[in-house]
């Protein structure tokens, strides 16, 4: 006869909550080593800076293509020139972050905070800047070819429909369009 199932359940559940615990834990933990590799060398190609607090370092020239840095604390950074192309900052506070001229050529900045930040001259082709806050961002000269721009918040505080892509259209979105004049018949 084997163990009674009230002693079998709990083990069974240790075995599947316990890794579940530290994935979830880890999932934005950064290597402190790639951070230290920042801090001295302003590179760190195909690094790991989730959730870190990058907030009080000068990244100008920064070589971080390629990056994970979801959910970093970058308000008031200076990433002047920086190449983020291909870069994950997905979630990462950038508000009032100077990113003229900087590279995020088909960066993932998906629910990203760039409110207030200066993006003049950036190429943000091929960007993912879906539900991303752009309120009161500089974007003068930036190339925005391609990116996607869908639910995000312009610069003038306007919400962008699901169909933005390279511009933020922010009238009725050609289904809706659709829609409205098949119920108009």
């Amino acid at each position: 006869m084997g163990a009674p199932r009230s002693l079998v359940r709990p083990k069974v559940l240790r075995g599947i909550i316990i890794p579940l615990c530290f994935f979830a834990a880890s999932a934005y933990a950064f290597n402190p080593g790639d951070l230290e590799k920042t801090e001295g060398t302003n590179r760190c190609e195909q690094c790991d800076l989730s959730g870190a607090d990058l907030s009080k370092l000068t990244l100008n020239d920064a070589e971080l293509s390629g990056a994970k840095m979801a959910s970093a604390k970058m308000s008031g950074v200076d990433l002047y020139d920086a190449n983020l192309s291909g870069a994950n900052l997905e979630g990462a506070d950038l508000s009032k972050t100077n990113l003229s001229g900087a590279n995020l050529w088909h960066a993932k900045l998906t629910g990203a905070d760039l409110s207030g930040s200066k993006l003049t001259g950036a190429m943000l082709s091929g960007a993912d800047l879906t539900r991303t806050n752009l309120s009161g961002a500089r974007i003068q000269g930036a190339d925005l070819t391609g990116a996607l721009l869908n639910g995000a918040t312009w610069v003038d505080g306007k919400k962008c429909n699901e169909d933005s892509v390279g511009v933020c259209k922010t009238g009725p979105s050609e289904k809706e369009k659709r829609e409205k004049s098949g119920h108009a018949r």
